[in-house]
């Protein structure tokens, strides 16, 4: 899996390079309409809430990768992000109830496809004269593509649902023109999806939703205001 990830990682960095058009140190002929992408990469913490209201159960959760995709599309100085990310997350639930007669471990590696769309609010200029700090404020779905699933001991029955749905906020920068029409900086953001995980002990309306925080670098090819 992780192979196939990082040949689609190459093939779209490869066609986005050769997709942008020549730009010149000249300005767009209208800043306020334009179109460009962002190509992004970084590292992802969280999962799924577990259930912190018992010792029967206990969760930790590893970093994983994230890659995306978004276009940026801005119509009459109002600018708007959607695209597609690809996230992995990590996470350990850990059982240990005599009572019950569940004690054992259960290590989850899942891959999810986001779809976010976002309002993004624009502060502060480059040297450029470029806009290049975001505010965005939006929602995303997700869809669980694939998982594996280690389990050892007595456990209890799970569900795990493919979609969530939930509000998403970040910030991204990219301060550095390195050629006419690229620039680089970085991201942070933050999602909370609807309830994917249910289980024995996960299975009130506050546990089993996605929380999670995405952070990284983009490259960013194209006009921008």
């Amino acid at each position: 899996m992780k192979a196939q990830v990082f040949c689609l990682i190459f093939i779209t960095l490869l066609f986005a390079s050769c997709s942008v058009p020549e730009q010149t140190t000249s300005p767009p002929t209208n800043k306020n309409n334009y179109t460009c992408w962002t190509i992004r990469t970084g590292v992802n913490t969280g999962g799924f809430v577990d259930n912190q209201e018992t010792d029967a159960v206990s969760g930790a959760t590893y970093a994983g990768y994230s890659f995306g995709l978004h276009p940026e599309i801005c119509i009459s100085g109002k600018t708007i992000e959607t695209g597609i990310d690809l996230h992995e997350y990590g996470q350990t639930l850990t059982y240990s109830d005599p009572v019950n007669e569940f004690i054992g471990e259960r290590a989850l590696t899942y891959q999810e496809l986001r779809l976010p769309l976002t309002y993004n609010f624009r502060f502060f200029k480059n040297l450029s004269n470029c806009d290049f700090f975001y505010l965005k404020i939006g929602l995303a779905t997700g869809y669980l593509i694939h998982k594996n699933v280690d389990e050892e001991g007595l456990l209890p029955e799970y569900e795990m649902k493919k979609f969530s749905l939930g509000p998403t906020l970040g910030v991204s920068f990219s301060p550095f023109r390195i050629s006419p029409g690229f620039t680089i900086g970085g991201f942070v953001d933050l999602y909370r999806g609807s309830k994917v995980y249910k289980d024995f002990y996960n299975n009130s309306r506050e546990t089993g939703n996605t929380s999670c925080l995405t952070a990284g670098l983009l490259l960013k090819l194209g006009p921008g205001k």
